[in-house]
């Protein structure tokens, strides 16, 4: 199995934000988000930016070794986030 070091799967986490920028999705200097990198084995990164209780924004980066990603709820959004 490939292996990965810390420092190349943060440097796939930045490429994936990047892209993200320059399809004006994203505004990595901005917005508050959080990038999942899973890999195999239920490992993976994730990386969550927001404004702290102090209102500085901050990084933060948990690596974990047991990630469990549910299929996605499609056409489903929270009432927290809705618009209507």
């Amino acid at each position: 199995m490939k292996t990965i070091s810390y420092d190349n799967a943060i440097k796939l986490i930045n490429n994936y934000t990047d892209k993200l920028a320059r399809e004006n999705k994203l505004d990595p200097k901005t917005d508050k988000f959080t990038v999942v990198l899973p890999l195999e084995d239920r490992e993976g990164l994730i990386l969550n930016v927001a404004a702290d209780e102090n209102g500085q924004r901050k990084v933060k980066i948990d690596v974990s070794d047991n990630i469990l990603i549910m299929n996605k709820v499609k056409n489903t959004v929270l009432t927290i986030f809705n618009k209507d």
